[in-house]
C-alpha cells in the first residue's frame, strides 16, 4: 500500500512511523486514512516522554517545594468537591 509518513514528522518520528506502519499493514489494519492518526500518536508519545522526564527532574530538584504544591493543590481540589 501507499503509506507515507507525513512531512511534518521529524526524521526520528518518520522512522518510528515506518516501523509501526509496517506492523499494522502486515496484520491488515492500516490504510492511507490512518497516516495522520499514527503521526499524531507518535508526536503525542514523544511529548509525553519529554514532559515526564522534565517533570521527574523538576520533582527531584525541588522535592520539598513540590510536596507543598501538591498538598496545596489537593486542598483546593477537595474544597471544590
Amino acid at each position: 500500500k501507499n503509506i507515507k509518513p507525513p512531512t511534518y514528522l521529524t526524521a526520528a518520528e518518520k522512522k518510528t512511523f515506518e516501523q509501526i506502519s509496517e506492523k499494522l499493514l502486515s496484520v491488515g489494519i492500516m490504510t492511507e486514512l490512518d497516516e495522520d492518526c499514527l503521526a499524531r500518536y507518535i508526536i503525542a508519545r514523544r511529548l509525553y516522554i519529554e514532559y515526564t522526564k522534565t517533570l521527574t527532574t523538576m520533582i527531584k530538584k525541588h522535592k520539598k517545594e513540590f510536596k507543598f504544591f501538591i498538598a496545596e493543590l489537593s486542598e483546593k481540589i477537595a474544597s471544590c468537591l
